[in-house]
């Protein structure tokens, strides 16, 4: 006949073993509902983080725009002045321009053309003609509006580029010619490093028609790669259907791969549109270090546990 301690020391193996099983199973699972919520809650974090840079970039985008604006407005009324008291000669016409472009730092050059296109005040270079130019032809077309342009290169200054421009009307209403301001892309690029992207982030500024105008990456080998096209990600072209003003996705740039969650925002008053991508992986590595440390104490609980299981049997055996 066997002793009870021979019947209850088995028992009891089982049901420690079952019973630390047990543990283990909660433990997956709880680690399993800790890490699914901590992804979650980063990347709903990475998400506002990036809405809230789109809409500050967005919002210092439209004043400085609107500070050229307001130039371009000065640039015309002090024409019409000058063009009361009779046709201004080429200098007086540069001169005007000149000083009101000392007023925009942002600004690359300030010129004026007549109502053929040809430049007034080209400096230096030979005069040459705009009338082949978008912005000209949407000017002349839409005299009372402020018109931009897609980027292009410059014909007097050269490089890549933004421009800003507004007609010219006579006393009689009839279109002059127009005024315009050159931004280079670098320019617009420094404003985009206010943004804090991390080592992996980008912040891009792009036409209402998507082409790039300029972007800063901190690990971007060319800064002008891609101006002037308008490659862009499916998730982006999704989201611009639904909300064409503000919006956030994640996907891979088409640019360079590197998976980010992206935000953007519409630049106010102006035709373009403004994204910030924070680097998915920046992030997950502090998610990697945040459930490393929660895997390693559950595993240690887990250990505790075992070792106290194998103490509460030992103690439970017959000397």
């Amino acid at each position: 006949m066997l002793s009870r301690s021979s019947t209850r020391l088995p028992r009891l193996r089982r049901r420690l073993i079952l019973g630390n099983l047990a543990v283990l199973a909660a433990f997956v699972l709880i680690g399993a509902l800790v890490f699914d919520r901590s992804h979650r809650t980063r990347e709903a974090s990475a998400r506002q983080t990036a809405l809230n840079l789109a809409h500050a970039l967005g919002q210092n985008m439209g004043a400085g725009f609107r500070q050229v604006d307001d130039g371009l407005q000065a640039l015309l009324k002090r024409l019409d002045d000058l063009q009361a008291k009779g046709t201004p000669p080429p200098n007086e016409v540069a001169r005007a321009a000149e000083n009101e472009r000392a007023r925009l730092p942002a600004v690359e050059a300030l010129r004026v053309t007549d109502a053929s296109g040809l430049v007034l005040n080209p400096g230096d270079r030979p005069a040459i003609s705009m009338a082949d130019r978008d912005y000209f032809q949407a000017a002349r077309a839409a005299p009372a509006q402020m018109v931009v342009s897609e980027p292009q290169r410059g014909r007097i200054v050269g490089g890549w580029g933004l421009v800003l421009a507004r007609a010219r009307t006579g006393a009689d209403g009839k279109f002059a010619g127009i005024v315009y301001a050159s931004i280079k892309t670098e320019r617009l690029r420094e404003e985009l490093k206010h943004a804090d992207v991390g080592p992996q982030g980008a912040a891009t500024l792009r036409s209402r028609s998507l082409q790039l105008i300029t972007r800063y990456a901190p690990r971007d080998p060319d800064p002008e790669a891609g101006i002037g096209t308008s490659k862009v990600s499916r998730p982006l072209l999704a989201s611009l259907a639904q909300d064409a003003a503000r919006g956030s996705f994640v996907s891979r740039t088409a640019l360079d791969g590197v998976e980010r969650v992206t935000a953007y925002e519409a630049v106010p008053g102006y035709p373009m549109l403004l994204l910030v991508g924070l680097a998915t992986e920046d992030s997950r590595t502090a998610w990697h270090r945040e459930t490393g440390l929660v895997a390693a104490g559950l595993l240690l609980v887990q250990a505790l546990l075992a070792w106290g299981s194998v103490v509460i049997y030992r103690r439970a055996r017959p000397d």
